[in-house]
């Protein structure tokens, strides 16, 4: 098998990451009181971590969720930013009854299953990402997908990735609607670019600035990225971040928020200086039936599953290999997961939204 061989097969592997639908723009999604309620129960929540920390183990873990390419010498380093996340909803129950109208919520529900053509729409997960103006290298990514039997709660986020970027499991994929709303108007950059095509086709974007707008899409099958927000003169208004910070709101102040380091706090930051981004995610499944299936675990993946699928496809391809006893802790056969089942990033990139050089300057 040549290079060239495997650069070929990971183009065309992002060319094949198209959503089931084309994604929708929606305006005015949550209420000025659900607004309220989604901040509000930010704010009086735990502390959270980073972004980059809570997914993810290692470099390359991360590139298995982008361009799947690991340049040399490249780190986690590269990738710490100012970039926070938590959740205000898991496994269909809210965590603050606050924000309870705006996750079982027939408006989004009805663009679920409208996107889908849905029977049973069930509500899973809601998601926040936030930080201070930063640039951006995400090169385009797709989220970690859900398998029957498997998911983030589970399974490492890097196995989901190659998992998706092989093509092999796709009819294991549970179908998941996602509704993500952006609150950022402190600048017109920062905006949401998208591959609704795949990644072979010119890409779409939402400009920033924009409030209370979103997008309804299968993010799993679609490469979508945050851009550079905000100025470099905007930036760094974080100094001495580490993997241990953490942000949380400014006690007695519903306005403020805190980055600290232990008990020392390093920043503080406004509400309107956050690019702040809700994701909403549901479950969808055009009728009991196929619901069934996936409820009362009938037909479900496991990890000995999936590497006796991976092992039969390396076979058909003549890769040699050895089934380690421990294959998701094999560094050896995890390096060759990830070469193997690599994806190619989009070919194009908006003029007003390039990728930067670093996640963090």
């Amino acid at each position: 098998m040549t290079h060239m061989d495997a650069a070929s097969r990971a183009d065309i592997r992002a060319a094949e990451l198209i959503p089931f639908s084309p994604p929708k723009v929606q305006s005015d999604v949550y209420t000025p009181e659900q607004v309220e309620a989604l901040f509000t129960a930010v704010h009086r929540g735990p502390a959270n971590g980073l972004l980059v920390k809570q997914l993810f183990g290692s470099a390359e873990e991360i590139v298995a969720a982008t361009s799947g390419k690991m340049p040399e010498g490249l780190t986690l380093d590269h990738f710490l930013a100012p970039m926070f996340h938590g959740y205000l909803a898991k496994n269909s129950a809210v965590l603050d009854p606050v924000v309870a109208s705006a996750f079982y919520n027939p408006k989004l529900m009805d663009w679920a299953r409208d996107y889908f053509n849905a029977g049973i729409v069930m509500p899973r997960q809601l998601h926040f990402n936030y930080g201070p103006p930063q640039p951006s290298a995400d090169p385009g990514h797709f989220d970690a997908t859900s398998y029957r039997g498997m998911d983030s709660t589970n399974t490492p986020i890097w196995l989901l990735s190659v998992m998706t970027n092989s093509r092999l499991f796709r009819e294991y994929k549970i179908q998941l609607a996602a509704v993500v709303t952006w609150f950022w108007r402190a600048s017109d950059r920062g905006g949401f670019t998208y591959w609704p095509d795949g990644g072979h086709n010119p890409p779409k974007r939402i400009p920033a600035p924009f409030w209370n707008i979103a997008v309804v899409a299968e993010n799993e099958n679609m490469y979508h990225r945050g851009e550079t927000s905000g100025t470099p003169d905007q930036w760094g208004k974080v100094k001495g971040l580490t993997f241990d910070s953490v942000i949380e709101g400014t006690p007695g102040d519903l306005g403020q928020w805190q980055v600290r380091n232990g008990d020392t706090v390093i920043a503080r930051l406004a509400t309107e200086e956050i690019r702040w981004l809700f994701h909403w995610t549901a479950e969808c499944y055009a009728d009991y039936d196929a619901f069934r299936i996936r409820a009362d675990h009938l037909d479900d993946l496991s990890v000995d599953r999936v590497m006796d699928i991976f092992a039969s496809d390396l076979a058909k391809r003549d890769i040699a290999f050895t089934m380690p006893a421990d294959p998701l802790n094999d560094a050896a056969f995890k390096a060759l997961l990830m070469a193997e089942y690599a994806i190619g990033s989009p070919r194009e990139y908006p003029a007003e939204a390039p990728v930067a050089g670093r996640m963090a300057a």
